[in-house]
């Protein structure tokens, strides 16, 4: 599993994921973040990295230059952050 696919399958599982002076933070629903999540992300750490630094960017540029609500534009990033795990899947095959 990649760190795209590991971080879509903890954002289907309600965590969300954040920045702040490089680092990742991976919060989750009670229950969901046990020691196993943590001991995985932190073998993904530069790939996760890149993945929330991906989104965030993008998410700025939906709600500043697209004009979306943050709500939105939040989702619309994940999206488009998360749609290349199949775009690569394909390419591979």
């Amino acid at each position: 599993m990649g760190a795209r696919e590991f971080l879509r399958d903890l954002l289907a599982l309600g965590f969300r994921a954040s920045l702040d002076n490089g680092r990742v933070y991976l919060e989750g629903p009670e229950g969901t973040a046990t020691a196993e999540v943590f001991t995985v992300a932190r073998t993904m750490r530069d790939d996760l990295l890149a993945l929330v630094e991906d989104y965030e960017e993008r998410a700025g540029i939906y709600e500043h230059d697209a004009g979306l609500d943050r709500a939105e534009a939040e989702r619309q990033a994940w999206a488009d952050v998360l749609a290349s795990v199949a775009t690569e899947a394909r390419e591979a095959a």
